[in-house]
């Protein structure tokens, strides 16, 4: 009789111990979305001087998100203290080579991550984060190069080897794919809502390729060449009305193209001065139309205005914050939040635009 009583008694609390992981797990507490950030954050330029621009934090993938059980019924926080969950729990699948950033018109954040050649998706508001891993049903991504934010809330994602690009929805499930075979090899891509176009960096032609939404190629932009409105090695494509912004990579310097006038401007020249170039990638356009350029090679980041006169660098290679390690892709949002992919540091280093000062 002792030993049924003992049984039953274990059972019990058997019973007692698996209903409380049901109901945990049957209402999973939500996971917020938190910025990595430093206990004492840069600014540029440093103290005294006025600042312009103030690192906020750093993007790095599901170590963002935070499981929060603090705001939880008293029934699942004795669930929690008696089967011993953490306060928070943070989850580690992370970004390992972000190459390119883009921020679509609700607030998702898409990272290029070429190590892992998938696309990281961070719903900051939902605290959601997912994977694009592959380009489409028939096409697994080889060497996914850059993401831009398009219509009707859709995202694109160039491929270069496999000379496409890949249109996803807002969810981050397929679409369709534009480009073949016109698309050698496409890196750089920038939407242009005013005419509702595609403009796609195409390297190997040294040319900048114009899609309207059908895929239908409208225009092609440069040749091969060093004069102004060429190009050797195209990368990365910024557009603020009327101005494209070409990183002409292989020529060391940026082209502004007016798409409305034609005229072309040239900002930068190789050379080894603060304010030159060895190999520029990322470009991006604040709201006062000032130009900020990636240079790669010595990782830095440089600030234009939109006359081409050299405003202020912040950067040099390392790895504290407001430091790079080869960074490559960049973007600016409504908001004036820079994101800046820091390649081999394995991270997007977040900064503010604090604006123009009276």
């Amino acid at each position: 009789m002792k030993l049924i009583q003992s049984l039953s008694r274990s059972i019990q609390r058997s019973l007692f111990f698996l209903s409380i992981f049901v109901l945990v797990g049957c209402a999973s507490p939500p996971r917020q979305f938190e910025l990595a950030i430093p206990a004492s954050s840069p600014v540029f330029p440093p103290p005294p001087n006025e600042a312009k621009i103030a690192h906020v934090g750093t993007i790095i993938g599901e170590s963002n998100l935070v499981r929060d059980i603090t705001d939880t019924t008293p029934l699942k926080k004795i669930a929690a203290f008696i089967i011993g969950l953490p306060r928070t729990q943070k989850t580690l699948d992370n970004v390992v080579r972000p190459v390119a950033t883009a921020v679509d018109a609700a607030g998702v954040v898409y990272v290029v991550d070429g190590g892992k050649k998938a696309v990281l998706r961070i719903d900051t508001l939902a605290g959601t984060v997912s994977w694009i891993t592959v380009a489409s049903p028939s096409h697994a991504f080889t060497s996914p190069v850059a993401v831009a934010a398009i219509w009707d809330n859709q995202i694109a994602i160039s491929d270069s080897s496999l000379g496409r690009v890949f249109i996803f929805d807002a969810q981050g499930d397929y679409v369709s794919n534009m480009g073949h075979p016109l698309l050698e090899r496409p890196v750089g891509l920038v939407y242009d809502p005013i005419n509702d176009q595609l403009l796609v960096a195409d390297s190997l032609a040294d040319n900048i390729k114009v899609f309207d939404r059908a895929g239908v190629i409208q225009d092609v932009i440069g040749s091969s060449g060093t004069e102004a409105g060429q190009f050797n090695g195209p990368t990365y494509l910024a557009y603020k009305a009327p101005w494209l912004a070409v990183s002409d990579t292989l020529n060391a310097r940026i082209q502004l193209i007016n798409r409305e006038s034609g005229e072309v401007r040239t900002i930068g020249q190789r050379g080894v001065i603060q304010g030159n170039f060895v190999r520029p990638k990322g470009v991006a356009f604040d709201s006062e139309y000032n130009l900020y350029a990636i240079e790669s090679y010595h990782d830095y980041l440089l600030i234009y205005n939109i006359d081409g006169a050299f405003l202020m660098a912040l950067g040099g290679s390392g790895q504290q914050h407001g430091q790079f390690n080869l960074p490559s892709g960049l973007t600016i949002d409504t908001d004036d939040k820079i994101y800046i992919a820091d390649t081999l540091n394995g991270r997007v280093e977040l900064f503010q635009y604090l604006g123009a000062q009276p």
